[in-house]
């Protein structure tokens, strides 16, 4: 089966890098065979977070066009070189060729793992406890407004779900993350 590298951007965000992961994992229990991987090495920000939710770095492949495979990207389009499956934006993708394009038009998420979960929510999928707190950190991230930790009301909505599942408050969680920076 061809492989599917899901990845952000070179310089991925921590919420870029969080969607890249639980991605991978959706689209494994969809039986893709997926490999979240990372095109430069995270930011001490990003590792330092990571430890703290006990999770491993994404394995670094920044020449990634020389492989066998196809692209699922996490916010953006530069597919280095592979065939592009899916990409995961907040806007229409156009003038691409993609075979399973996702648009979320007119939908005012700010953080992807919004998106993620909105796209699987009734799938029946299970997030692991370091996962959904990676997600949720990579949402809170997203946003500027550390008072309420997340900005549009579908964010608001995903992260207070998140932050049950995994047994964390949300203003403690974004404080912590400023103090990583």
């Amino acid at each position: 089966m061809t492989p599917l590298y899901v990845f952000g951007p070179k310089h991925a965000t921590l919420d870029q890098y969080a969607a890249s992961l639980v991605f991978a994992e959706f689209l494994k229990e969809f039986g893709a065979n997926a490999h979240a991987i990372s095109l430069t090495e995270p930011s001490e920000y990003i590792q330092a977070v990571l430890k703290k939710f006990d999770l491993d770095p994404l394995p670094v492949k920044p020449e990634i066009g020389q492989e066998e495979g196809r692209a699922a990207l996490i916010g953006h389009t530069d597919s280095q070189g592979l065939p592009i499956n899916t990409i995961l934006l907040n806007q229409e993708v156009q003038n691409l060729t993609v075979e399973n394009p996702i648009h979320f038009l007119n939908v005012p998420y700010d953080s992807f793992g919004s998106e993620l979960l909105d796209l699987y929510q009734g799938r029946n999928f299970t997030l692991s406890k370091n996962l959904g707190s990676l997600l949720l950190a990579g949402a809170i991230d997203a946003t500027e407004n550390y008072t309420t930790a997340v900005g549009g009301y579908y964010d608001k909505l995903y992260s207070e779900n998140l932050a049950k599942a995994a047994g964390l408050d949300i203003d403690t969680l974004a404080k912590e993350l400023e103090a990583l920076k």
